[in-house]
């Protein structure tokens, strides 16, 4: 019985210490690393919109790759209908090992 207790209490030792670090990384990307770095706008077309119970949301391209922002809001509400008369404009910073963080994101009418 002892050595599954050992092994519970490493594997949940790690998982707690991975997300600390996790949250530590993105504290000093956002807040120190990319803080004096110019704010840079991109237009990105929405490309799906999932309206299943389970992951409402929409995707987005942005740099050659599909996003996904869940969660039923106004924003979905607004492009359900119509989502080619519409593309998101994203507010973001440069940051390290080819990351980005994002400031702002807008829907916006083309």
């Amino acid at each position: 019985m002892k050595t599954i207790e050992i092994i519970a209490v490493l594997l949940l030792g790690s998982f707690a210490l991975s997300l600390i670090f996790m949250y530590l990384v993105n504290f000093y990307n956002k807040n120190y690393y990319s803080k004096d770095k110019p704010i840079l706008i991109e237009n990105c077309e929405i490309t799906k919109i999932s309206q299943s119970r389970k992951s409402r949301g929409y995707y987005f391209k942005f740099k050659d790759t599909n996003h996904f922002i869940a969660g039923w809001s106004d924003d979905l509400k607004k492009i359900e209908k119509n989502t080619n008369q519409f593309v998101i404009t994203i507010h973001y910073k440069e940051s390290f090992l080819n990351s980005y963080v994002i400031v702002e994101r807008f829907i916006t009418a083309r």
